[in-house]
This record gives structure tokens, C-alpha cells and sequence, in this order.
């Protein structure tokens, strides 16, 4: 017996069958270029390059294509044939077909357009969130531009992925698949993952809201874990940090325990100048004042500087001298270029007005008398 006369039972008309099989296929691509434009936009944010990672992606589902082209073909070529008058001997018949349509297939009709709306909505969230954090900071720096989308781009991701799970799990339900091994499998390995990754979903999770809170920003200059050095770069995962010597660290975010910010707005040139007991410390105050006024009415540095100086006091009594603490008020960044300069005009004033710097007392090597702290070399 001929193929043909197993499958339909006799010898079909072939220009019908054929006219079936062509509508079956025209319909099933028709359904798959549906379905594959809707993962599209329900995945991929509009306007991203052909480089992004989630173009690629989607680039990489074309063999999916193939696969969900060629089931849906099978699906239909039975009801096509059998609505034309040449049904299969066996398969998908079209009442069985039809009566599912009806029932089950509306129900996952309902899942896709629900699940469309609900990505909607989240991508319109983000957006409104994305275009908030930027309208709250009042910043349009690039930095700041990449970390606000980084922040947005997550929080869509991930809700993308719940809502697609969720709404992939609900159809296979409806086509009578039995969910039960996938989602205690999902569970097994979910739990895996949890227990092997913790250390990297907890640096992200601190990652996460470094990013969210601006608690540090690139080219700030920072201390993290007791390490000072200038901020190159704030990812998800880690901060790198690169210090005085050039050398680079990485932080991941959840290592992170302490964290302080030298440069978060505004900075202080903080001084601690030493004088001898003998000097009047309010005539010390005045030239003190006097000095940075000059500084604050030099063109070089006026911009660097916010505020007048502040004088804090005395700060201790030492062996030689009295410490008298003082500050200004600097742009971030700033304030080491004004200490540098304040302390040559300090010294310079002193030396003008015969104010005393008191030498540290040196101590004595054995066998030699220990000589006074203000003493010479020589002497």
C-alpha cells in the first residue's frame, strides 16, 4: 500500500490536499511571525543597537522559529485537509481543534494579551522611574545618564523574566502539559543557584542600591574598607577604586562595610596649625583669617572656595606648642589644592609677623643628653 493511502485511507485529490497544506503553511508562519514579534516587544526595549545583549538574543531565537513554524504546521495541516474534504486517517481533528479554540485557546488568548499588557506597563514604569531619578539628581552627565538606565534596565529585566515565566508556566497548563516536574525541577536548581550564588546575588543587591541611593559616584574620591583612592568605576557587581600609587582595587558591593565619601557635594580643607606658647593665640587667629582672605580674593582660587574660614579652636596643648584647628569650606575635589596653598601663605605670614612653628622635640640616641625642643643643631 502506497504512503499516501495510509495516511489519507484512499487516493486524495492532490490539488486539494496540496491548497490545504499551503493555507496550513501560510497560517502557521503567519502565527509564528505573531508570536516571535511579540517576544520581541515584549523583551527588547526599542531603540537599542543591533550590539545590545538582548538584540542578540533575540537574534539567537531564529532557530526557535524553525522549530515553532514546523509544530504548528503539524497542528494544522489535519483540521486544513479535513475542512477541505480530505482528512487524514488519523490525527488533530478540526472539531476537537475548534471545541479547544473556544475553551482553552481563548483562555491562553487571554494569558498573551494580559501578559502584553502588564510588560506595558512595567516598560512605561521604568521609563517614568528613569526619567524621575534624573529629573530628581538635576544631573545629565553621562555617568549619571548610564547609571540611571543601568537602575531601570534591571528592574525591567527582571520583571520581564517574572512576567514571562509566569505566563509561559499558565499556557503549558492550558495545552495540558503536566507543570509539576518542570516547576519542582525549576525549584531543585533554583535552590542550587541560591545556595551557590549568594556572595554574587548579594553584591548585586548592594550594588543595587549604591546605584539607587548615589551613596558614590565616579571620580569621587572615597574610602572603602579603610582604602582611600579615587572612584573609576561603579558597576552592578563591584567599585573600583584606584589609589595614590596607581594601584587598582575592586570592591565587591557586598564587601562593602565601610564606606566614606570625601567629595560628596561639598569638601573642607581641614588644618592643624601649630604655634608657640609664648604667641597670643586670638593675634594667631586674626592672621590666620587675614591670610585665607587673601586666598579667598585670589582669582586662582575664589572659585574653589564656598565659604569664608572657619576657626574651630584649640585643639590640644602639645610639647612644644599649641594646635589651633581650622577649615574652609571647598568644591569637591578641591580641597587639597586649597590646603597645599593655604599652608604656603601661612607659613609665609608667619615668617612676615614672627610667629614662632615650634620643632617637634627630637628624641635622644643612648648616651646622648636629650637638648630643648626649640634649640639648634648645632647648639
Amino acid at each position: 500500500m502506497r504512503v499516501w493511502q495510509q495516511l489519507f485511507g484512499r487516493d486524495p485529490n492532490w490539488h486539494v490536499a496540496l491548497g490545504a497544506l499551503g493555507v496550513a503553511l501560510v497560517i502557521a508562519w503567519l502565527l509564528t511571525q505573531f508570536v516571535l514579534s511579540l517576544a520581541r516587544r515584549l523583551l527588547v526595549k526599542p531603540g537599542l543597537s543591533r550590539e545590545h545583549p538582548q538584540v542578540a538574543a533575540m537574534r539567537a531565537l531564529r532557530g526557535v522559529r524553525a522549530v515553532l513554524l514546523l509544530i504548528l504546521t503539524v497542528v494544522l495541516v489535519q483540521p486544513a485537509l479535513e475542512l477541505v474534504g480530505e482528512p487524514l486517517a488519523g490525527g488533530l481533528r478540526l472539531s476537537t481543534l475548534t471545541a479547544w479554540a473556544l475553551g482553552g485557546g481563548l483562555r491562553v488568548l487571554l494569558i498573551v494579551v494580559l501578559a502584553f499588557l502588564f510588560a506595558r506597563a512595567a516598560a512605561i514604569g521604568t521609563s517614568r522611574l528613569e526619567r524621575y531619578l534624573s529629573a530628581a539628581d538635576g544631573q545629565s552627565t553621562a555617568e549619571h545618564v548610564k547609571r540611571v538606565r543601568t537602575l531601570s534596565t534591571l528592574l525591567r529585566n527582571v520583571t520581564m523574566a517574572f512576567i514571562v515565566a509566569t505566563s509561559g508556566v499558565m499556557i503549558l497548563d492550558e495545552l495540558h502539559v503536566n507543570i509539576t516536574p518542570l516547576l519542582t525541577g525549576a525549584g531543585i536548581v533554583g535552590l542550587a543557584i541560591g545556595f551557590g550564588a549568594q556572595t554574587l546575588v548579594k553584591d548585586v543587591i548592594s550594588g543595587f542600591f549604591f546605584i539607587l541611593e548615589n551613596q558614590l559616584r565616579v571620580g569621587d574620591v572615597a574610602e572603602i574598607n579603610g582604602t582611600g583612592g579615587l572612584v573609576e568605576a561603579i558597576n552592578l557587581r563591584t567599585v573600583v577604586l584606584r589609589d595614590i600609587r596607581g594601584a587598582v582595587h575592586v570592591f565587591p558591593c557586598g564587601s562593602v562595610s565601610t564606606l566614606a565619601n570625601l567629595t560628596k557635594d561639598y569638601s573642607f580643607a581641614v588644618l592643624d596649625v601649630r604655634v608657640h606658647y609664648r604667641h597670643d593665640t586670638d593675634t594667631v587667629i586674626q592672621i590666620l583669617r587675614n591670610t585665607a582672605s587673601t586666598l579667598q580674593q585670589d582669582p586662582a582660587y575664589a572659585p574653589s572656595i564656598l565659604e569664608a574660614l572657619e576657626v574651630l579652636g584649640v585643639e590640644g596643648f602639645g610639647e612644644s606648642g599649641v594646635t589651633i584647628r581650622i577649615r574652609i569650606k571647598t568644591r569637591p575635589l578641591a580641597q587639597w589644592n586649597v590646603a597645599r596653598e593655604l599652608r604656603r601663605r601661612i607659613k609665609r605670614a608667619f615668617d612676615d609677623e614672627g610667629i614662632e612653628i615650634p620643632m617637634q622635640p627630637i628624641a635622644p640616641w643612648p648616651g646622648q643628653p636629650a637638648r630643648p625642643a626649640n634649640s639648634a643643631p648645632g647648639q
